[in-house]
């Protein structure tokens, strides 16, 4: 006779009687008599649901800024990685690093509070957001910086759009009835 084999695992989706999908992982097993016959075979379920969701979230948290759903420093590193890989794939393509600060936004956050500097991030978020493709990508690097990675034909081609990203940040911020000015740096 040989060794007890171990039990299968095997990972799927149940549909629940709420019509909800469940993930479940089923072990299964033969249990064997003193001679070794087969006498039952046992099937169990692990409803690993709310442990899948919890990995997602925090496979998200450590790859996006959570104000704004950027990428942060991490992904981003990922991200120059391929740009890079793309460049010397690519022959006479130039990567560049644009690093973008925002001079006045620690003032607007210290004279009318915390959450309306949050909601400005947001607003800057989603006018950078704007220029994230396959060539250019974009991530908050921290508390009042951006970065932006992008890849052109020619170092001209960079500038222009660091004169694009100032353009656009440059645009007045609204909060309320108020306008509000960055006074954005590459």
């Amino acid at each position: 006779p040989s060794a007890t084999p171990r039990p299968v695992q095997v990972r799927g989706a149940w549909l629940a009687r709420d019509g909800s999908v469940r993930s479940i992982i089923w072990s299964a097993t033969w249990l064997r008599k003193g001679d070794q016959s087969v006498e039952y075979f046992l099937c169990t379920g692990v409803d690993v649901t709310e442990l899948r969701g919890a990995e997602e979230e925090l496979h998200y948290l450590s790859n996006f800024d959570s104000l704004t759903g950027l990428p942060n420093r991490i992904l981003l590193r990922d991200r120059v990685q391929q740009l890079c890989e793309q460049v010397a794939a690519g022959g006479t393509q130039v990567l560049g690093y644009l690093l973008l600060k925002t001079a006045r936004l620690r003032v607007i956050g210290e004279s009318l509070g915390p959450g309306v500097e949050q909601e400005i991030l947001r607003q800057v978020a989603a006018r950078l957001g704007q220029f994230s493709n396959a060539d250019t990508s974009v991530a908050r690097v921290g508390d009042r910086a951006f970065a932006v990675a992008a890849v052109r034909a020619t170092a001209n081609e960079l500038s222009a759009l660091a004169r694009q990203l100032l353009d656009v940040m440059g645009a007045p911020f609204h909060h309320e009835q108020q306008e509000l000015h960055l006074d954005p740096c590459v």
